[in-house]
């Protein structure tokens, strides 16, 4: 048995939960990753809370015209604003930069390649008027040191044989590097439910 290209036993059912600790930081993660399958994401309303981050993985490989439908971007963006409302915290994360990296030439960059993915994303949250609260990141390509561009998404490489935890490894750097940011803005949220 095998759902779009995975096997069954591969991919997520319901929620997996996976606890990371940052002991330099005294900083515990609780990463929930929800099953991107249809029949799941009924479910997923019940364990939603507007006193979390977010975090939307996409793949970024894929062509700019087909980015927004591939990854049902434009869908996860109102369920999330229609089950959380306006102001809930995103992180995107793009996933899959070694496979765009590929698609470089000598005149193409990474950075060119990553502003225009950037660029469509900006253009979907306008038009459809999503009012999420996306993360910035600033990225710098390895071979030009001065040049940063700014992106409403973090470009993850998929770098290690096993993705599942590179990827959990990878996530854990991007929310204790953001842990300030998310804290002050989740903090305001959490105040009202602490018992």
């Amino acid at each position: 048995n095998e759902v779009q290209g995975k096997k069954r036993e591969d991919i997520t059912h319901g929620v997996d939960i996976e606890k990371y600790e940052d002991t330099k930081n005294g900083i515990i993660f609780s990463i929930w990753d929800f099953a991107g399958h249809e029949e799941y994401h009924i479910a997923h309303s019940f364990f939603f809370s507007s006193s979390c981050v977010y975090l939307l993985l996409f793949d970024c490989s894929i062509e700019i015209e087909k980015i927004e439908n591939e990854n049902k971007l434009l869908y996860w963006f109102h369920f999330i604003q229609s089950q959380l409302g306006k102001e809930t915290n995103i992180i995107l994360i793009a996933t899959k930069l070694d496979l765009l990296e590929k698609k470089t030439t000598k005149t193409i960059s990474l950075s060119s390649l990553l502003l225009k993915i950037n660029n469509k994303l900006k253009e979907i949250i306008k038009e459809n008027k999503i009012e999420l609260k996306f993360r910035e990141f600033n990225f710098k390509e390895n071979n030009n040191k001065e040049e940063k561009i700014d992106l409403i998404f973090h470009p993850l490489k998929n770098k290690e044989q096993d993705l599942e935890k590179s990827g959990i490894k990878e996530i854990s750097k991007i929310l204790i590097k953001e842990y300030d940011n998310i804290e002050n803005s989740v903090s305001s949220t959490l105040s009202h439910k602490i018992v």
